[in-house]
Order: C-alpha cells, then structure tokens, then sequence
C-alpha cells in the first residue's frame, strides 16, 4: 500500500501531525514493529507453527 501524500496540510488531515512530526516518530514506531514482529516469529518457532524465516517464502509477483 502506497500513499501518495501531496504536502503538509494533507499530512495534517490524514494524521493530525506534521510531516515533522511523522519524521520524528517514525524511527520509534520502525524499532516497536520489528520487535513485535521478532516476538511473533520467536513464538511461531516455539509452538512448531512457523514454517519459514522472517522474509522466506515466495516473493510477489507483481504484472503490470
């Protein structure tokens, strides 16, 4: 999913936030994500449930 964000005022009516403010946050919100997802995998393996490595399996295939 892409969103094609045109310039701050759009920014604020999707978010609330700034452009700014998204860049700041975002790092924190990167690093909350992969360990949530680290977590998930970790417990995938524990159960037996999990078949693949975190990014393993087919790869879209995306035609235009």
């Amino acid at each position: 999913m892409s969103l094609n964000i045109r310039d701050d005022r759009q920014m604020r009516a999707l978010t609330g936030l700034s452009a700014k403010e998204i860049c700041k946050i975002l790092p924190v919100f990167a690093e909350v994500y992969q360990e949530e997802q680290q977590q998930a995998y970790e417990q995938g393996l524990a159960a037996g449930t999990r078949q693949r490595k975190p990014g393993g399996g087919q790869k879209a295939n995306r035609q235009r």
